[in-house]
């Protein structure tokens, strides 16, 4: 009985509640030296708003800023997301989806793209080191470049269709559940 109950309450929890929980307070995150910059900017309550447009667009913008290939990700994501309206603290969370273990494969994937894309050929024996990077990087910017914008829109637009559409079952199937004025709670 305890667990059915347990079920039904995270059951009957919003995404927006679940995003109150997760997210940082806005004037704590406000403090951070990568923040403060933005200070008076961030007083609107917009870029705050854990509601699904507001989170979705915020999702899809970390994604597409993560796939830049230069580590200026927790400055663009915020510049970004308050330019479009955005939630700011869900742009800046979406960005670590490129990070130290997922980088090299990443950005590997990407230049593959774009060297299709453009049409050049893959520079042989790659090395995960910065000479390597630095020697070829003429031969590889392009093809890079062209597959992280490429990869990016590609993420971003699945990540945004996917997050708004599992928000929209989520709140459908909750409302679905409820119960009728006048009956008794199922619990089954």
């Amino acid at each position: 009985m305890l667990l059915k109950c347990a079920a039904l309450k995270l059951q009957a929890t919003m995404p927006r509640k679940i995003l109150k929980k997760i997210l940082p307070d806005r004037h704590a995150l406000s403090q951070r030296w990568f923040m403060r910059p933005f200070g008076p900017v961030l007083k609107d309550p917009a870029y705050w708003a854990p509601n699904r447009r507001s989170v979705v667009r915020g999702f899809a913008i970390g994604l597409f800023v993560s796939f830049i290939p230069l580590p200026i990700h927790l400055l663009l994501a915020p510049v970004v997301a308050m330019a479009l309206r955005a939630n700011v603290p869900v742009a800046l969370a979406a960005t670590f989806l490129v990070n130290p273990f997922t980088a090299l494969p990443t950005f590997f994937t990407a230049y593959w793209i774009g060297a299709h894309i453009t049409d050049t050929p893959l520079v042989p024996h790659f090395a995960p080191n910065w000479d390597w990077v630095t020697t070829h990087l003429a031969q590889i910017w392009k093809p890079l470049l062209v597959g992280c914008v490429v990869t990016g829109i590609a993420i971003a637009g699945m990540g945004y269709i996917l997050l708004s559409a599992l928000w929209r079952w989520r709140v459908t199937h909750r409302y679905q559940k409820r119960p009728a004025k006048g009956r008794a709670p199922r619990l089954g």
